[in-house]
């Protein structure tokens, strides 16, 4: 069973769409035992989304992540490749992206495209351009993941719902190809920072 956030109702649609998140322990002290959960902050709202199953197909790994009204994450090592239950969703993306290990050991930025299934609005195969390169992080950037990473910067070429050019960065902290840490962007304005928290314990 996965508990609501209960909380007042804000103005922003999109920022009441994280309005069901588990809260985060810190605060509120309700994550269950023997449940992995995944940090969500959106626009300074923090709260939780707790692990429904993961996979692994090939070198693959897939993982559902639900809030406490369905509301899903779907992500592939580590990127959001499908999202359910939200004001923006994205129903399908391509899955011929760069592994980590090959951004890695890639001396040169890499550049790459994927499309996407996006809604609202009906807009199949959306394409997406990106560069995508190995960086050194910031000193704040190191504080967040506590432990050494790899860490990359995919700078996206995308269009807004009205075919208006956007352009956006996301970044990822990868330990051992798992990503520890990631900021990525549905829509403009529904831009996650992602962190896994692991399982809680007894």
């Amino acid at each position: 069973m996965l508990f609501a956030l209960v909380a007042c109702q804000g103005f922003n649609p999109v920022v009441d769409t994280f309005a069901t998140l588990i809260p985060k322990p810190a605060t509120y002290g309700i994550y269950q035992p023997g449940l992995e959960y995944l940090q969500v902050s959106l626009q300074g709202r923090d709260g939780a989304m707790a692990l429904g199953y993961r996979q692994t197909k090939g070198p693959d790994v897939h993982e559902h992540w639900y809030s406490g009204q369905r509301e899903m994450l779907h992500l592939v090592n580590g990127r959001v490749v499908e999202v359910q239950g939200m004001t923006h969703e994205v129903r399908k993306q391509s899955d011929k992206v760069p592994s980590w290990q090959e951004l890695a050991e890639s001396k040169r930025p890499l550049v790459w495209s994927r499309t996407k299934d996006l809604m609202p609005g009906y807009r199949y195969g959306q394409v997406e351009y990106i560069i995508s390169q190995w960086v050194e992080p910031t000193p704040k950037e190191a504080a967040l993941v506590n432990q050494p990473a790899q860490w990359f910067i995919e700078q996206v070429k995308s269009k807004t719902a009205d075919g208006r050019e956007w352009l956006y960065n996301e970044t990822y902290a990868v330990v051992k190809n798992q990503v520890v840490y990631s900021e990525q962007c549905i829509a403009p304005e529904v831009c996650l920072t992602l962190r896994p928290i692991g399982m809680v314990k007894p």
